[in-house]
Formats: structure tokens, sequence, C-alpha cells
């Protein structure tokens, strides 16, 4: 008898690495899913920054009023912008610490002049 024409089947054999695909997979999923964590973290970091840079810059915007408004007024007037941690009955310093505890949070505000030479 002749042996048959066509393709000869080998028998089959028992792979080793059998299932290596699917670990490469759960540890590419798992590299992927650390990645998008370190992102989120670095995210939340950035927003938190960004909001203490903005009150930051508020502060510096507020304080550069306070002092504009005391070049701009007479300078028998300086004096009366103090406070020194009590409430300021001068009408343009009062209007003042209400706009800092407004815009700033937890904001409060002391004018501190030095009577001898007048600087704030």
């Amino acid at each position: 008898m002749r042996a048959p024409i066509g393709p000869r089947r080998l028998p089959r054999r028992k792979f080793q690495n059998s299932g290596f695909a699917l670990i490469e997979a759960v540890v590419g999923m798992l590299i992927f899913s650390i990645g998008v964590l370190g992102l989120v973290a670095l995210l939340g970091t950035m927003i938190r920054v960004q909001g203490a840079s903005t009150f930051r810059a508020e502060a510096s915007a507020l304080s550069g009023e306070l002092i504009g408004n005391m070049w701009a007024d007479s300078a028998t007037n300086r004096l009366a912008y103090a406070s020194g941690g009590t409430a300021c009955t001068y009408t343009p310093c009062a209007q003042w610490i209400q706009k800092v505890s407004k815009n700033l949070p937890k904001g409060s505000a002391a004018v501190v002049i030095d009577a001898a030479t007048g600087v704030t």
C-alpha cells in the first residue's frame, strides 16, 4: 500500500509556553493603569497648586490696590489707614478690608504704619 499523497500530519505536541500572550496582556494593562493613576495624581496636584497660586496673585493685587489708594490719598490721611489688628474706621480702609475678606479664603488683613517714618 502506498502512503496517501498530501500533507503529512505531525503528531500534536503540547507547547511549554501556552498562555504567555495572556500574561503579557495582563502585565501591559497593569503598567498602563499605573501610568493612568500617576497622571490623575499629577492632575490633582496641578489643580491644587493652581488654586493656591490664584489666591497669592489675588492677595498681591489687593495689596497693590491698597498702596495705590494710600498714595492717591492725601498725606494727612495716611495714618488713618492703620488698623493694627482692630477694625479700620477710615472708609477706604474698611472697604479694602471687606474686599480682602470677600475675595480670599479666610481673608483677613491689618494695616500697620510706622508713625515716625510713614512706611506701611
